[in-house]
């Protein structure tokens, strides 16, 4: 674990720095299961998705707001 001196100041800061600190525990654990269990490659497939489903709705969003900028100007 990882539960070093924290650097977050007051009451909350300690408790953010456990909540976050335990996080990061479980997803480790969580990530050494899936490698033990062989599930690496479907996690990978899933995380791949995920990233060119987020790309290209970013990619969408940028162009919709391009477009609705060069329309206002053209109309004004």
């Amino acid at each position: 674990h990882r539960m070093d001196r924290c650097w977050l100041q007051g009451k909350l800061g300690d408790a953010l720095h456990a909540v976050l600190c335990a996080t990061g525990y479980n997803l480790r654990w969580l990530l050494r299961a899936m490698v033990r269990l062989g599930l690496k490659t479907a996690f990978l497939r899933i995380l791949l998705l995920q990233l060119v489903n987020s790309i290209r709705s970013e990619l969408l969003t940028v162009d919709v707001n391009t477009r609705h900028a060069k329309s206002t100007l053209a109309a004004g």
